[in-house]
């Protein structure tokens, strides 16, 4: 099922994706294989990334599926994670999925509507700290299929990625600062390369 409604996404595309940029890139992003979920996927893309991006409109409105769209929904969702992962000391307990999830899901699945709750429900969560709104917050997610994997396994996948350790980085750019003030450009030229 999942391989037949990936196939059928670029067809859908045509119609219901509007790409961001000239109407050159319009029409190549249209029927690109470029930004099939398959070949991101293949590059390493996270595929709740993906999900997210396809969720983020209304089915009956336009998907604006860009790369650009991919990259906000990797950064809202190493906030739901990065929120899990500040949660972890509070207790994990069985709740119900919360009402107001559910009425934005049998409203037509009105998908941006269920991304406002689930946004309300972080920030309760982060606020009040307690294992009923954690609950709530994490169900949530998990109706749409977000937040099914280890918080820290998610937020260090960027540092394993890309395989260069920050803190080395870190070090060569203050290697660099010093070797400027002391006016050692040869050697700030070297990091720099």
């Amino acid at each position: 099922l999942v391989s037949l409604l990936f196939s059928v996404v670029p067809l859908l595309q045509v119609r219901l994706v509007k790409a961001e940029g000239s109407a050159e890139l319009r029409r190549v992003a249209s029927a690109s294989w470029l930004l099939m979920p398959s070949v991101l996927l293949e590059q390493g893309v996270a595929g709740e990334a993906i999900r997210y991006t396809l969720l983020s409109a209304h089915y009956r409105q336009p998907l604006d599926w860009s790369l650009q769209g991919l990259e906000a929904s990797k950064k809202s969702l190493d906030k739901f994670y990065k929120i899990l992962d500040d949660l972890k000391n509070v207790a994990d307990i069985d709740a119900a999925i919360p009402d107001e999830m559910m009425d934005a899901l049998c409203d037509e699945l009105n998908t941006p509507k269920a991304y406002a709750v689930l946004n309300a429900l972080a920030k309760i969560a982060v606020d009040t700290k307690t294992p009923e709104d954690k609950a709530a917050f994490k169900n949530a997610a998990n109706i749409l299929g977000f937040l099914k994997s280890d918080p820290a396994v998610w937020l260090a996948q960027d540092k394993v990625a890309s395989g260069i350790d920050a803190a080395w980085v870190d070090g060569l750019v203050a290697e660099r600062i010093d070797a400027k003030k002391a006016r050692n450009f040869v050697r700030a030229d070297e990091i720099r390369k």
